[in-house]
């Protein structure tokens, strides 16, 4: 496959690139690292252009023949991609594959601009943060001692000297067992004289302050999906031994290729390319339309959050977010028969995709990910930021799910992107019920389903009916709030559930009551279980917010007759209290 030599007008000069490829595939821009340059990966270029990709390699600043002057900072180089992006693909995300610094630039560029982005891949770097954090580890710091030397007056002779003998010997290290070919390497080395010592430079940037604005740029999570792949036999830089899924808030992964070193895209061009190519169709990228819409979205958020929801957002991020983020794995186990009753109702399929509304830490949306398998997609959004980051946490490298904090009645999402519209008690807590699920009925296709379940009344709910009747007498009860102001049992008229979702336009509307005991106090012993179960009442839920600022007195009078109230339910080393709810089923019409 033949590859032409172009060059492009950016702000910062005249940047050259290599094209090819089927010029009505995905955009793809390849960046290379050091100390490299394009052709020498003509190979793989070629593999990635028979894969449906139309390819752009650009030499990178510092790089003859494109503008070896700096600056050299994350900011100036990342700059220059972007404005590739839009010089060359003004009109469509690209994917981005980066390699050494053109990884490092490639993370950067996800978080700066994620919008311009469809995927990513970063080929022989982990996550900048998490390589930064391993420094210090005495493999990894040995394999790094080249950075120290080109911070010295003098290290561009050291590096061209005796025919770029010391270049040459990073990639036998770096890369053991292979051997550039002959050709491309002469032309290597007089593009790498021309260019010297830029490309050291950018090692010395990373000592200078702008590396610190980098430092909090990419402390944000990273919204592209992205791929990470490492050669086990690398001599440069060791794959990433550390958990930071939690710097990823799109679908991930991160794979140690074996056979291959440093420059593993060169050694194995065709193996790594049809990698590439393959984890980019184990996914639905519908993620152009909804990461834009969401990152669109982003803007807007404390304006949304702060005015119209603000009593919930302070809550729900923080005592009640923490609470349950802290309760996590207990909670969920509760709740667990609830939400697979509505995952039942919803009959997820393979490749389908779901937008799971207050998915909480992510049960139900790692669950509905489990069954539409790697060839579909989960979005689980939350207002709550604790439980986000939980769901974060417990979520798989590999998961089809993503997760995001957004209010799902106002977020920006892509019309007619979702097969079903879930959730787990996540929806009775509108302003705007309505209009909420007239909004997010748009981002269903048509035909599309609704599942979600919701709790009946106070009245069928014991696990708050029988704790608030124990304190009356004791704690002066307020009024009784209005049985349709959003909360947890607003959803409790059935009416009311059909009529919203009538006027919001959904048809083939299924209510059904859904009962069930839920473990709410366990321990070794009857007593402790007992104990157990109403230091949660006290802690969550209604109860605890009666008795937030009551003194000390009230509160012991409080739990006596809290406990007495549990002594009489059912279980031996458990409190069963019985739960009731509705699962709801509803679909968008067809046309």
């Amino acid at each position: 496959m033949e590859f032409e030599h172009v060059t492009f007008d950016l702000p910062h000069g005249t940047f050259h690139a290599l094209k090819g490829g089927d010029p009505d595939g995905q955009p793809t821009i390849v960046l290379h690292g050091f100390p490299d340059h394009p052709p020498t990966a003509k190979p793989f270029l070629a593999e990635l252009g028979r894969r449906g990709r139309h390819v752009i390699a650009p030499w990178l600043r510092g790089y003859s023949p494109s503008p070896t002057a700096g600056p050299f900072d994350f900011a100036a180089l990342t700059s220059d991609v972007l404005a590739l992006i839009d010089r060359w693909s003004p009109g469509r995300a690209v994917e981005l594959i980066g390699h050494d610094w053109g990884a490092l630039i490639t993370y950067d560029a996800c978080v700066t601009a994620p919008e311009r982005i469809e995927r990513a891949v970063a080929l022989a770097i982990p996550h900048p943060l998490t390589f930064m954090s391993r420094l210090t580890h005495p493999a990894q710091l040995r394999r790094s001692s080249y950075m120290g030397l080109f911070q010295l007056p003098g290290s561009g002779w050291i590096a061209t000297a005796r025919d770029l003998a010391f270049i040459d010997r990073l990639w036998r290290q770096w890369s053991p067992g292979f051997s550039l070919d002959p050709a491309l390497k002469a032309e290597l080395h007089e593009h790498l004289r021309k260019s010297m010592p830029a490309p050291l430079k950018y090692y010395r940037a990373m000592l200078r302050p702008g590396m610190m604005g980098a430092t909090r740029r990419m402390s944000q999570p990273i919204t592209v999906p992205l791929l990470q792949l490492h050669g086990a036999n690398d001599g440069c830089i060791l794959p990433a031994q550390v958990d930071d899924r939690h710097r990823f808030a799109a679908p991930h992964a991160m794979e140690v290729v074996p056979g291959v070193g440093h420059f593993l895209h060169i050694e194995a061009p065709e193996a790594i390319a049809e990698r590439i190519a393959a984890w980019a169709k184990e996914r639905p990228f519908l993620l152009a339309s909804i990461k834009g819409a969401l990152v669109k979205n982003e803007s807007k958020r404390g304006d949304v959050m702060t005015e119209q929801k603000a009593p919930q957002v302070a809550d729900w991020n923080g005592q009640s977010g923490e609470y349950w983020a802290a309760n996590q794995a207990r909670l969920d186990a509760m709740f667990a028969v609830f939400g697979q009753a509505a995952i039942e109702a919803a009959a997820p399929a393979t490749g389908e995709r779901v937008l799971d509304v207050g998915c909480g830490a992510g049960a139900s949306s790692l669950e509905l990910a489990g069954r539409v398998g790697a060839g579909g997609h989960v979005l689980g959004l939350d207002i709550s930021e604790p439980l986000i980051g939980r769901a974060h946490a417990l979520a798989p490298q590999d998961t089809p799910a993503q997760f995001r904090v957004a209010d799902a009645s106002r977020a920006e999402l892509p019309a007619g992107a979702f097969d079903i519209l879930f959730s787990r008690f996540g929806v009775m807590f509108f302003d705007d019920p309505t209009g909420a699920f007239t909004h997010m009925r748009r981002a269903l296709r048509p035909g599309g389903r609704v599942a979600f379940v919701c709790w009946r009344g106070v009245a069928e709910n014991d696990w708050v009916r029988l704790p608030m009747g124990a304190i009356k007498g004791i704690v002066p009860l307020t009024a009784p709030p209005d049985p349709e102001a959003p909360g947890p049992f607003s959803f409790g008229d059935r009416g009311r559930v059909t009529r919203i979702l009538t006027a919001a336009g959904f048809t083939d509307i299924a209510i059904a009551p859904f009962d069930a005991s839920i473990p709410f106090g366990e321990g070794g012993t009857r007593d402790e279980a007992i104990d157990d179960g109403v230091k949660m009442a006290f802690e969550g839920g209604p109860l605890s917010l009666v008795l937030a600022d009551q003194p000390d007195d009230i509160r012991a009078r409080a739990w006596a007759a809290v406990r007495a109230a549990f002594a009489g339910l059912p279980g031996e080393r458990s409190v069963m209290i019985d739960g009731a709810a509705w699962i709801v089923t509803a679909r968008n019409p067809a046309s």
